[in-house]
């Protein structure tokens, strides 16, 4: 089997994550890093065993042997680091928001169709094996229809208004760097795009949501109450309640190894406690190997389709929250 050459662009703490799972993933390798600091990139490509270190984006896109490009750079960069990596006709995944808006994500999926590249957004969860097992109990109707999810990501960061998860310059705040967990989820959950949204938030004092809270309305009546913070420590756990029973994701939902479905009488219906092989990246990185072997241009659990409507949601919250970058 041919071993997928990967670069990363942005060598941080979630291009740690990354690379480690790759190296416990069959199908492909770490053949390159860049980033700004090229000493910093170095070290990186040392540590996860890199073949080479580049100082600039599009000396990555330049490398010939790299065939995909993981994007791990704070959120305002990821439209043009994208946007260079699929003009050199690499395939990309780009770690979440894959865009900072709809218009940008729009831009990315015409440009991936145009250069016949691969472009996925990193939305990891979706491809951990209690999620697969959640959309096989609702597609089985194990619950019946699902009428109510709930579902929480928060948690209590320093307060240095410099910080990435501060930093207005970087996109900072609570929606766009946890709030796309459990919106995504709801999505994922529904299977369709929220036909009304409300939400409220506390803007901190450098600009960002510190702290949001979302109610969404799907075809059917089906509700979603979510909240996201930085600056508020939550309970990170799912429940997707149904007519004839319910789904239990216990925290943290977003990288969960546990979930259980249970009947209206609160009897256990069939669980499942998997621990992940690495990390739990290596599953969508498998994913992304997968939809390569095939020639796909992109992975149907996180479709172009889906990316875009989960900017659309995060458009329309940032829009009545007063959130702007």
């Amino acid at each position: 089997m041919t071993s997928i050459a990967w670069g990363i662009l942005a060598p941080g703490n979630i291009a740690s994550t990354f690379a480690t799972a790759l190296a416990g993933s069959a199908g492909g390798h770490l053949e390159a890093v860049a980033g700004r600091d090229h000493g910093r990139a170095q070290a990186f490509a040392e540590q996860h065993g890199a073949r080479r270190a580049h100082a600039s984006v599009d000396a990555l896109c330049a490398d010939t042997a790299v065939q995909a490009i993981y994007v791990a750079s704070p959120h305002p960069y990821h439209h043009a680091m994208a946007t260079a990596a699929l003009n050199a006709g690499k395939a990309v995944l780009v770690e979440k928001p894959i865009c900072m808006d709809q218009a940008q994500c729009a831009e990315l999926v015409a440009l991936a169709r145009q250069q016949g590249c691969f472009l996925m957004e990193a939305m990891w969860t979706r491809f951990l094996p209690i999620m697969e097992r959640m959309r096989a109990w609702i597609a089985a109707g194990h619950i019946g229809e699902p009428r109510l999810l709930q579902a929480s990501f928060g948690f209590r960061c320093g307060g240095d208004p410099e910080h990435r998860l501060l930093n207005k310059a970087l996109g900072g705040g609570a929606l766009l760097d946890v709030g796309v967990y459990p919106l995504a989820l709801a999505l994922d959950v529904f299977q369709a795009e929220a036909e009304l949204v409300s939400a409220a938030a506390h803007l901190g004092a450098s600009g960002v949501d510190e702290q949001t809270a979302i109610c969404l309305r799907f075809p059917g009546g089906g509700l979603a109450v979510l909240d996201c913070a930085v600056r508020t420590t939550t309970e990170h756990r799912a429940v997707i309640y149904g007519t004839e029973g319910r789904i239990d994701i216990p925290a943290p939902f977003w990288r969960g190894t546990q979930i259980r479905c249970l009947a209206a009488d609160g009897s256990e219906r069939d669980s499942l406690d998997q621990e992940h092989a690495v990390n739990g990246y290596e599953y969508q990185i498998q994913a992304v190997h997968a939809a390569l072997a095939a020639g796909q241009g992109e992975e149907p659990r996180c479709s172009h389709a889906d990316s875009l409507a989960l900017l659309g949601l995060c458009d329309q919250i940032r829009a009545q929250i007063g959130l702007t970058y």
